[in-house]
């Protein structure tokens, strides 16, 4: 009688089970086109400050272009609107933006390296969309195949409860060393939440993104929500011609 193959490792499991999610949500981000989300956002800024909104947001993956609408108190009424051909932000200010002008003012394109834009956001608008943390944990989840990191690193976690969502997400655990990102200097924990519900719209995609420092301490939480894709956006939708204007 043959014996019956040994059990994978509980490292080779883990690896197999990240690898077989990460999969799906390529293949999930490759078909989209074009997607409409609620964003609420919370993150500690360049200064130190914490931003806390909620945010309407059209994306459209090739050619990229991205248009924001904040909807909370603060800054409420702000629109953005990016194309990465132009490379611009053409931007429509929101209350409490700017002391000596009015809400609805239309402000100069600026570059996203303006300082002015960096100490507001941690990350750069060129980066909007879901590929984003996807990119990051395929690379992640290959310097742990190489031995790169140590293998307790990227943890698969399975389905977990979260209270944003009715259903369970699946969940990943990056722990991030210090020195690996500029924006963790001493390191911390970023867990990502994938929506693998079948019929969902966001099947495949990370739906939440949360980070802290070491000492527990949260640094960014991104919950991405109210999914519509594809949500079939033209040029017309990445127009700065359109801020300001109710759509």
């Amino acid at each position: 009688m043959a014996n019956a193959p040994a059990a994978p490792s509980p490292a080779a499991k883990n690896l197999g089970e990240l690898k077989a999610l990460l999969a799906t949500a390529n293949a999930s981000w490759k078909g989209v086109d074009t997607y409409e989300v609620m964003i609420t956002r919370r993150e500690i800024n360049a200064k130190g400050d914490q931003n806390n909104e909620l945010v309407f947001c059209q994306y459209r993956r090739e050619p990229m272009g991205v248009f924001m609408r904040t909807i909370s108190d603060a800054g409420k009424g702000r629109e953005i609107v990016y194309t990465r051909q132009a490379d611009k932000m053409y931007v429509m200010l929101g209350e409490g933006d700017n002391r000596l002008v009015r809400a609805g003012f239309l402000a100069p394109p600026i570059s996203p390296d303006d300082p002015r834009v960096k100490e507001k956001s941690r990350y750069s608008i060129r980066e909007a969309g879901l590929g984003r943390y996807i990119a990051v944990l395929n690379n992640t989840v290959a310097k742990l195949e190489a031995g790169r990191i140590p293998a307790d690193a990227v943890i698969y976690d399975g389905e977990v409860k979260r209270p944003e969502y009715p259903y369970p997400l699946v969940g990943v655990t990056h722990k991030v060393r210090p020195g690996d990102e500029p924006f963790m200097p001493n390191g911390g924990v970023r867990y990502h939440f994938f929506d693998m519900k079948k019929d969902s719209p966001a099947f495949g995609l990370p739906v939440l993104v949360t980070a802290s420092e070491a000492a527990g301490k949260e640094l960014e939480y991104y919950l991405y929500e109210k999914f519509k894709c594809p949500a079939g956006l033209t040029d017309a939708d990445f127009d700065p011609a359109r801020l300001g204007k109710k759509k």
